[in-house]
């Protein structure tokens, strides 16, 4: 199916909001390029440009000041794609994915490629994040 990045981000962070109009391009350039050092071949299997999907999903707004629109959250940031070159034979009765968590995660995202994430308007640094990746059998 596809190849999921799954971060979760306690953000006790201060990020501002973006103005309505500032949204769309806040939304393109969210997601570009790779993560980290890793050296990892785009995958061009299927074609170029790579279709990145993003969710982000507020699990708890701690703060919110409406005056200056700095809001203190916690979020979950999911990334989908297809990498052909990650596709493994199904195997039957497991669970449909191969997931890896913690620093298992970290080290098999730097092997792969992975698109660069980037806030704009964040005020001050994530506090932490729970890195998850699953793969599918058709990568």
């Amino acid at each position: 199916m596809r190849l999921v990045l799954r971060t979760l981000w306690i953000v006790c962070a201060l990020i501002a909001m973006a103005p309505v109009q500032a949204m769309a391009s806040t939304l393109d350039t969210l997601v570009i390029g790779r993560v980290g050092d890793a050296e990892a071949a785009m995958p061009t299997g299927l074609g170029l440009p790579i279709k990145v999907r993003t969710a982000l999903f507020f699990n708890e707004i701690r703060s919110f000041n409406e005056q200056t629109g700095i809001f203190q959250a916690t979020t979950d940031l999911r990334l989908t794609w297809k990498d052909p070159g990650m596709r493994y034979a199904a195997q039957p009765g497991s669970h449909g994915y191969r997931e890896f968590r913690e620093s298992v995660a970290d080290a098999e995202i730097a092997k792969i490629w992975t698109p660069k994430i980037r806030y704009l308007n964040l005020l001050s640094e994530i506090n932490s994040a729970e890195r998850r990746l699953r793969v599918y059998p058709d990568g």
